[in-house]
């Protein structure tokens, strides 16, 4: 068909109206890129280049429309150059699904927008040439032969910009304006196809409008973007939905029925869009199986990986609490009986405060080692928390106690970890038995195996399910017994050497449980450092020991007051500085307090003592060192100590007497106290003899040189109105319990 002058008048129009609107636009884009983050301006170049092809693609048309003369070339230069230009609108769409995106999630994208864009192109292409007045006309076929391409690629544009927007995440309406002005875009160079295939039915006007719509969109995407400040656009990657692949194919069906029926057979152009549809479902379907399937792979390690850490110790990899319950509750038939080793290491907690955590760990991870190293095929060695190990073995009772002595042995030996070497020792408690009650069995006999010394194996015995209950019961009852009032303090009298006056006492806790009665220190003070009940226990005592110790003194007495203080609450923070308060509020002049703490206590860690120590003696508080001769430290150290006072353990005082000269005499027994004595008076320290039971150990502490002496010759512990008795009696030469009379 010749292009008469009117139509070449319309091309010019168009192509140049668009060309001019589409550079303007791109000029916009260029200006807001200048904004954009680096995720987004990717997306947003694609697109700008997208409307410069379309600018191109009309300029290129206009240019073909001066040098033709026929309509036909001037269709195909639009044509062309309509679906080149579509190509960046789709680069661009596929790159709103983000910078994390992948190859696959971007072809899954692109085929659901091809599926949907192929459905609208098939279904408009039939409905075009049904409305046609003699689609076989050559004239007519030719020109629908043209508009067939930039068509299909304008649907499949539009396809993919009415998913990307349906799957927006966030932000949302950057994404959906880009992706409407994409599809504007596209369907305006469709409509510059058709002024030139059907200028006597379109209008200049078609082409311009969408054209110019889309490439405003787009500009004014990218300046709102830019603007804002949005991070990148997202759209969520979903797997095809039922309900669209079902009205894909139904109307690809439907499309194709309908033409038959309409014209009588199906057009190639026709057969092709309906085949581009199916083949492109069979695709996607083929890629959301492979998904699936993946998925479902991943799955399934992710389930074996969180079912694996469920029942591993991440540190030391071994098993678990949970598998060493798990094995209990279903154990095979075939194994025979069960026994547990529940393991402790003693003293691990030292080594995190020495040498830091992750010498610890390096510990840990070693234990792991040697128990992995240790155990027979089949056995189960898990860790339980921290410190806390063990191993399951299916193994006779005498069988398991050689698999448990191994263990102390191999566990015991020094750890050279971290450039340092750690010596530890390790406690395991061994029950053998039913696989429902030995764990709890095993832990039972390890907690007497830790009570009973530490470093040994304890067999489970049936009698320390009571000892363990009334420990419980003594862990409930201590956490009451302040507020109850069950503690009351007695107070056991020192005495001057030789006369026998009373110059102080000390004061010693008392428990008087509720159910279970009178309550030895020996028992209770253990259970109270191990809840951390030792603090309040502290508090306590030296707030109505100073109380008592303050009426005495009101009264005129000359007295001095001995408290015992753990090593837990003197490392405890501002133990200096609550003694200190406590004087003030009672009025008690430091002198007269004496803080006592035992040798072997302070020899685990003098240096660290020493300044606590060091805080009280600032304050005029007196410090005794108690029970010395019965710890470990040596005399080389002794001078570091900042204590005033000695008090002579009564395992020296009742040392056994030695033959001397013709037969065993009371001045050659006990030599250790003469020692002692010496030591004190050398280093300028007071000493005081514990223990003093009968006239001839009071004989040789007097003998010694030793002027203080406590122990039941002088008197027991006793209420402080007993106190009062013997304070008023002071010139008796032998002090007894009023109560004893």
């Amino acid at each position: 068909m010749p292009l008469t002058p009117g139509l070449r008048s319309i091309v010019e129009i168009t192509a140049f109206a668009g060309g001019g609107i589409a550079v303007l636009c791109v000029l916009a884009v260029l200006f807001a890129l200048r904004n954009l983050r680096d995720a987004w301006r990717r997306a947003y170049v694609w697109l700008c280049v997208g409307i410069a092809a379309s600018a191109v693609s009309l300029a290129v048309t206009a240019l073909v429309a001066q040098v033709s003369a026929m309509a036909q070339p001037v269709a195909w230069s639009a044509a062309v150059g309509g679906a080149v230009a579509s190509v960046p609108f789709v680069i661009g769409l596929l790159d709103l699904l983000g910078p994390d995106a992948g190859a696959r999630a971007k072809i899954r994208h692109g085929l659901d927008g091809f599926v949907l864009g192929s459905n609208i192109f098939f279904v408009g292409w039939i409905t075009f040439i049904a409305i046609a007045d003699d689609p076989l006309t050559p004239g007519l076929t030719a020109r629908f032969l043209v508009i067939a391409l930039p068509a299909a690629v304008a649907a499949c544009v539009a396809g993919l910009a009415i998913m990307t927007a349906a799957r927006a995440v966030t932000p949302r309406r950057f994404a959906v304006l880009a992706a409407l002005g994409a599809a504007l875009a596209a369907v305006g160079g469709l409509a510059g196809v058709l002024v030139c295939c059907f200028p006597e039915a379109v209008r200049t006007g078609s082409s311009v409008i969408p054209l110019s719509a889309g490439c405003l969109c787009i500009a004014i995407a990218a300046i709102l973007v830019g603007r804002s400040g949005a991070e990148v656009a997202t759209v969520a990657e979903r797997q095809p939905n039922s309900l669209w692949l079902t009205l894909c194919v139904g109307a690809a069906f439907v499309g194709g029925g309908f033409e038959v029926t309409t014209t009588g057979r199906l057009a190639s152009v026709s057969a092709i869009a309906a085949a581009a549809v199916l083949l492109a479902l069979f695709a996607r379907l083929t890629i959301a199986l492979r998904d699936v399937s993946g998925h479902a792979d991943k799955l399934e390690v992710s389930e074996r990986h969180f079912r694996a850490m469920a029942y591993t110790d991440p540190l030391t990899n071994l098993g678990n609490r949970r598998r060493l319950t798990e094995t209990l509750a279903h154990p095979r038939p075939t194994r025979g009986a069960a026994a547990v080793l529940a393991i402790d290491l003693d003293g691990f907690k030292n080594i995190n405060d020495l040498h830091g955590h992750e010498v610890g760990d390096a510990v840990l991870l070693e234990v792991g080692r040697r128990l992995r190293a240790s155990i027979r095929p089949g056995d189960v060695p898990v860790r339980l928390g921290g410190d806390e190990f063990a191993v399951l073995t299916w193994a006779p009772e005498q069988v398991a106690r050689t698999v448990a002595d191994r263990l102390l042995a191999v566990l015991s030996r020094p750890y050279r970890v971290g450039g340092v070497t750690v010596d530890i020792t390790a406690s395991i408690g061994l029950a053998s038995g039913e696989p429902l009650t030995v764990f709890r069995h095993a832990d039972v006999a390890l907690r007497v195996a830790k009570q009973g010394g530490k470093g040994r194996v304890q067999h489970y015995d049936s009698t320390y399910d009571g000892w363990i209950r009334r420990r419980v019961t003594l862990e409930q009852g201590l956490r009451r017994a302040i507020p109850r009032g069950e503690l009351s303090l007695s107070y056991q009298p020192v005495v001057a050497l030789p006369e026998g006056r009373p110059v102080g006492v000390e004061a010693l806790l008392r428990w008087s449980h509720a159910e279970l009665g009178p309550v030895s220190p020996a028992e209770f003070i253990p259970v109270a450092e191990e809840t951390g009940m030792i603090g309040e226990l502290g508090r306590w005592t030296v707030h109505e020991a100073c109380h008592q110790l303050s009426l005495w003194l009101a009264e005129g007495h000359d007295l001095w007051l001995a408290v015992n203080v753990s090593v837990r609450e003197l490392r405890g923070l501002r133990y200096a500085e609550h003694v200190a308060e406590v004087l003030r509020e009672h009025h008690v002049p430091p002198d007269r307090l004496v803080i006592e703490v035992t040798e072997q206590s302070v020899a685990d860690d003098i240096e660290e003592l020493a300044r606590p120590l060091a805080a009280l003696r600032e304050l005029g508080v007196r410090v005794a060192l108690d029970d010395f001769g019965s710890g470990y430290s040596s005399l080389g150290q002794l001078w570091k100590l900042p204590v005033d006072v000695i008090k002579i353990d009564r395992e020296l005082v009742a040392e056994p007497a030695r033959p001397g000269g013709g037969g065993v005499t009371p001045t050659t027994a006990g030599p250790l106290v003469d020692i002692v004595v010496q030591l004190g008076e050398r280093l300028g320290l007071q000493v005081v003899a514990e223990g003093v039971e009968d006239d001839d150990q009071r004989s040789i502490v007097e003998q010694a040189g030793c002027h203080l002496g406590q122990g039941y010759l002088f008197g027991r512990a006793m209420p402080a109105e007993h106190v009062e008795a013997l304070l008023a009696n002071d010139n008796a030469p032998r002090l007894v319990d009023p109560s004893d009379a």
